[in-house]
């Protein structure tokens, strides 16, 4: 007797299948290649080479090895005016046609090819006319990418030629998160103006500015002009008050069945760190605007690596001390220090998945707090 293969079971299959075709079929280009045919527009600040204070005993994660050097210099950075695109507003990705993906656009991490539905490159395509330019990218969830990757390369549209254009299109998929309705509205050149999409629908684009991300793959770094910028026009516009030592908290949110580098024996670090003048903060709780102000006011910050330490872009020379799983060192946040010269301070554990949850030594945290930092426990922390 056959039996009768449930609709959800095929529907599956058939989406498995048309990611592995997907896979097999697209081609990925890249603008910076040395035979592309394409025009780029460097920055000032692109492949800037710039010295770094790794600590003798700080070991990358194994991905991030090639960015442990004296140096660090940062990625080509650029504009590019594409002809006759089409928009991917699925994976917020530019497809030269149907078969071919640019890669540029695709985030500044290694999306697995298998990730794509080849089915979504031959929807229905709507033109757009005149001049447009995109900023998500296929990370477009995360807190990290939107912060730090995706909203920094409207930065580059300050740039003069690109202030003449009348109007430029910035085409998006609703609704915006609140960190980018915050930061749009700060940065934004004037001519630039927001244009909702469809997710279910391509787009056939006359003419695109295509930004490059200003960062890479495990370095937060950010150009200082960019910085400048956010300081004048985001950070609170008043002397960082310096009276925060914030504990981020990882604990679970109540929806969430799992959870990640979350620390086993919180309680216990946090009762550690309270004497000290820490407090502890669930930022989820929090809207963007007030862990804004709170990382502005922020003199010392503890906690395990996670995107929540983006928020130290707002954050004057302050001193970080983060918390690994694993005996390395996932670098994004030590760069990011690097760009903002905040004083970084690090401890790592002993898991082999650099997403585990994990115990601290209680007895190495006050030592880096106490020798390394040069705190002192007190009583009362105003």
């Amino acid at each position: 007797m056959i039996q009768a293969i449930p609709f959800q079971s095929i529907d599956k299959l058939g989406r498995v299948a048309r990611k592995l075709l997907g896979a097999a079929l697209i081609r990925r280009v890249s603008l910076t290649s040395q035979n592309s045919p394409y025009l780029l527009t460097l920055s000032s600040f692109s492949e800037r080479a710039i010295p770094t204070h790794i600590p003798k005993n700080m070991v990358f994660w194994s991905d991030a090895r090639h960015l442990q050097k004296t140096t660090y210099t940062s990625s080509k950075i650029y504009t590019a005016t594409l002809e006759n695109i089409i928009y991917c507003s699925q994976y917020n990705t530019i497809l030269l046609n149907p078969f071919c993906v640019l890669k540029d656009s695709i985030s500044t991490v290694k999306i697995p090819r298998h990730r794509f539905d080849i089915s979504v490159h031959f929807r229905k395509t709507e033109p757009v006319a005149g001049i447009c330019t995109v900023f998500r990218s296929f990370e477009e969830r995360n807190f990290y990418h939107t912060l730090i990757d995706n909203i920094p390369r409207l930065f580059l549209l300050h740039h003069p030629d690109y202030q003449r254009i009348p109007e430029i299109n910035l085409l998006y998929v609703d609704p915006l998160k609140d960190v980018e309705q915050h930061l749009l509205q700060s940065i934004l050149p004037p001519n630039v103006k927001l244009y909702p999409v469809d997710r279910n629908r391509n787009y056939r684009i006359e003419t695109l500015i295509f930004p490059s991300f200003l960062t890479q793959d495990y370095a937060a770094y950010l150009p200082q002009e960019y910085l400048t910028l956010l300081d004048q026009t985001v950070a609170p516009q008043r002397p960082s008050k310096k009276n925060q030592r914030i504990f981020i908290s990882r604990a679970v949110k109540p929806h969430k069945k799992t959870r990640s580098r979350f620390i086993l024996n919180e309680d216990a670090l946090f009762e550690l760190l309270a004497p000290y003048g820490f407090q502890r903060y669930y930022l989820e709780n929090l809207s963007f605007a007030e862990q804004i102000e709170l990382f502005y006011d922020c003199e010392y910050i503890v906690a395990a690596h996670g995107a929540g330490l983006s928020n130290l872009i707002f954050s004057p020379h302050t001193t970080v001390l983060e918390l690994f799983p694993t005996p390395y060192v996932v670098p994004y946040f030590y760069f990011l220090c690097e760009s903002r010269s905040h004083q970084y301070h690090y401890w790592c554990g002993a898991e082999t998945h650099r997403d585990s949850n994990f115990s601290v030594d209680l007895d190495a945290i006050q030592h880096i707090l106490e020798h390394d930092i040069g705190m002192q426990p007190q009583k009362v922390y105003v």
